[in-house]
C-alpha cells in the first residue's frame, strides 16, 4: 500500500502542478507535498477556510455540502475538495473520515486531469486520515 505522500506524489504529473495538501477541517495540516514556489504551508489553513465558508453558505442555502471548489486566480487555480463520510456535512463522526485536499496549479491547462486525479485519490487518501 501507498503511503499519503506517495499518493499525493502522483499529482506532480500534472502540468504547471505548483502544490497538493490534505488538511483536516480545523486546516490543520495532515501531509502535503509542495513544489519550489508553494507557500501552501503558510495559507494552507486560510484556503481550507475557503470551503468551510462555502460549505456553510451552501447547507444553509439547503444544497447540501459542497463536495469542490475551483478557485480561478491572476495566476494559479486551487482546487479544494472535501471528502467527508459524516451524514452532516459541517461535522465529523468518530470513526469516519472528514478531510480537505487542496491542489494548487499554475495555470489551467492540467484543470480536467486533477480534477479527474482528486476525485479517484481522495477516497484512498481519506483511509489513511479515518478518526
Amino acid at each position: 500500500m501507498k503511503s499519503v505522500e506517495e499518493k499525493l506524489k502522483e499529482f506532480k504529473v500534472i502540468q504547471d502542478f505548483i502544490a497538493v495538501g490534505v488538511f483536516n477541517p480545523q486546516g490543520e495540516s495532515l501531509s502535503m507535498v509542495t513544489g519550489d514556489k508553494s507557500k501552501l504551508r503558510e495559507v494552507g489553513a486560510q484556503i481550507n477556510n475557503v470551503l468551510q465558508n462555502v460549505q456553510k453558505a451552501m447547507t444553509d442555502l439547503g444544497f447540501g455540502g459542497a463536495r469542490m471548489l475551483h478557485v480561478e486566480a491572476q495566476n494559479a487555480h486551487a482546487l479544494i475538495r472535501c471528502y467527508n463520510e459524516s451524514s452532516d456535512p459541517m461535522k465529523t463522526e468518530p470513526g469516519k473520515a472528514h478531510i480537505h485536499l487542496v491542489l494548487v496549479l499554475g495555470s489551467d491547462s492540467g484543470i480536467g486531469l486533477a480534477k479527474m486525479m482528486s476525485t479517484v485519490y481522495i477516497k484512498s487518501i481519506a483511509e489513511d486520515f479515518r478518526m
